[in-house]
């Protein structure tokens, strides 16, 4: 079971997040400090951070949150599907 790459069967969290720019620099950050901070950063996009089983971190990115929440419908669903 694949996701653009990531072998869903071997993640063990996904974390969504926030793409931010702050001078030269560009990171993710949760919702939850953009909420409180989104007047010192720029937002230039969405992110879907998967961990897996090994502590390996990959990351999906996307120009809109509507495309992230999409992709995150894909996973739920490809994730309900029998094994």
């Amino acid at each position: 079971m694949e996701f653009e790459g990531i072998d869903l069967k071997r993640v063990v969290n996904i974390y969504p997040c926030v793409v931010v720019r702050h001078g030269e620099e560009t990171t993710t950050i949760s919702f939850e400090w953009f909420d409180e901070n989104s007047q010192n950063v720029e937002k230039v996009g969405y992110g879907l951070i998967f961990i897996g089983v090994d502590g390996d971190k990959r990351e999906l990115f996307f120009s809109t949150y509507e495309k992230m929440l999409e992709a995150m419908e894909e996973i739920a669903s490809k994730l309900q599907q029998p094994q």
